[in-house]
């Protein structure tokens, strides 16, 4: 890999922090004895570590063009971090396993990544219902009864 400046170093780190501030942020709002304490922790470990120093740097960076051969690369240690994380979809052989404490984290996840984005990246950045509506629901198998289970979550953690 290539080497990372301090700056993006530096970028990624504190990103990490907010985010899973922000995570616990929403968790809270949903329970207040709810914390996920180990949310993302593979992404301080390597391989992912480095892996997506690089895919934050660039994703929040889109001005700075990079090879998408090299792109490629950083990519699959993103699906390895789905795979070895509960509180994503890419865990599941079986989607409708997916446990309801697991579908909180991920909602959770995604209200902390609009906030970060709508306060960083412009307004332009859909919310979690627009992401669960135009990706998610068209494109994972949930139950009816896990999708009860994220619109109910959703209602209670996310204000617009």
């Amino acid at each position: 890999m290539p080497k990372h400046t301090p700056e993006m170093i530096h970028f990624y780190e504190n990103y990490l922090k907010s985010h899973i501030d922000l995570v616990n942020k929403y968790a809270k709002k949903y329970d207040e004895q709810l914390s996920f304490s180990e949310h993302d922790k593979s992404k301080f470990m390597e391989p992912e570590k480095s892996a997506y120093i690089f895919l934050f740097w660039y994703g929040f960076h889109p001005e700075i063009k990079w090879d998408s051969d090299e792109k490629a690369k950083y990519l699959k240690y993103q699906i390895n971090h789905y795979k070895n994380n509960s509180h994503h979809v890419g865990f599941y052989d079986d989607i409708t396993k997916m446990p309801e404490i697991a579908i909180i984290e991920m909602c959770c996840d995604w209200c902390a990544v609009a906030e970060y984005k709508n306060k960083n990246c412009g307004p332009e950045y859909q919310n979690p219902y627009d992401f669960l509506n135009k990706f998610i629901v068209k494109k994972i198998p949930f139950t009816d009864e896990q999708i009860n289970i994220i619109h109910r979550v959703l209602n209670k953690i996310w204000t617009d």
